[in-house]
């Protein structure tokens, strides 16, 4: 996004499980991925527009690794997914109150085949003739219960869905593809043209720059109107402490039916357009959404 800095403490391989505790590939000071997203949130009130989280597949990917789905496996990752994503996102909301969440749910990778393990760096497309017939359907069914509950999680932390899962044509099995002159069904042909489940690198189910390039069109698409929206509309606010929105602005708390020693006077937002100032005609400050309680409304003006 134009005129923003990106912030990345994403770490190949985390589930959300590592993500939550630790033990993952990746060293952070806080122990846990969470714990350095949150410190930075809380280092840097009111300058975080957005926040963006792609977890979830690795908690169901290892159900994939032999020559059937084993779907008992998948109904456990998806049951621990869904006691830490909430945990998960309660830590990013404290850390930046009112900052909007963007959560991607997933593509389906082994409709390609299975990762071998014994022999990482094989093409898992070309390993797809010796597992069972019904594989490739048992995977959708997989990737199909992993995004209907990070459909839930998100929902109820009312954080956006960015759908990753349409973009990739996930569950569009016309056979309409094609992988190395063969017709296949377009959702596996879309699979090799932008992971790399289709060649010997040895990243698999991990995208590549096609792929990519998609995933970011995808966030871009959700995330561009939410940023427009910030640039409409405006508050309103009574000397009661009431805040009234007008046009595209959101509504991020206000003081009604709070005792107020003397009356409010004005209003500031913040930058980014994610939170505002309340001020009495005493000097009092009253902070909402993403706006820090301990900055001064007028050195954001």
């Amino acid at each position: 996004m134009s005129g923003l800095a990106d912030e990345n403490v994403s770490c190949p391989a985390e589930t959300t499980t590592t993500l939550l505790h630790g033990g993952g590939w990746c060293p952070y000071a806080g122990g846990s991925q969470l714990a350095a997203a949150e410190a930075f949130l809380r280092a840097h009130p009111g300058q975080v527009r957005y926040i963006t989280i792609d977890i979830g597949i690795n908690d169901v990917a290892g159900c994939a690794s032999g020559p059937a789905v084993d779907q008992s496996c998948v109904e456990q990752g998806v049951a621990t997914l869904a006691g830490n994503l909430p945990q998960i996102l309660a830590g990013l909301e404290a850390a930046a109150p009112g900052v909007a969440i963007f959560g991607a749910n997933s593509y389906d990778p082994f409709l390609a085949g299975m990762v071998s393990i014994t022999t990482p760096d094989d093409d898992p497309y070309l390993a797809n003739t010796s597992t069972a017939p019904e594989f490739a359907s048992s995977s959708l069914k997989m990737v199909d219960s992993l995004n209907a509950a990070l459909g839930w999680v998100y929902q109820a932390s009312e954080v956006r869905v960015v759908d990753v899962a349409t973009a990739f044509n996930t569950n569009d099995g016309a056979m309409a593809g094609n992988v190395d002159g063969q017709v296949v069904a377009q959702n596996v042909s879309d699979i090799c043209a932008w992971t790399h489940m289709c060649d010997s690198s040895g990243w698999t189910m991990h995208l590549n720059d096609a792929g990519y390039a998609v995933l970011a069109q995808t966030f871009e698409a959700a995330i561009g109107p939410y940023l427009a929206s910030l640039g409409s509309g405006t508050w309103l606010v009574d000397v009661a402490g009431g805040v009234h929105p007008l046009g595209g602005a959101a509504f991020l708390g206000d003081l009604s039916g709070r005792s107020l020693n003397r009356p409010i006077v004005g209003i500031a937002a913040t930058p980014y357009r994610g939170g505002y100032w309340l001020v009495a005609s005493d000097g009092g400050v009253f902070a909402f959404g993403d706006a820090p309680s301990t900055a001064r409304p007028e050195a954001w003006c």
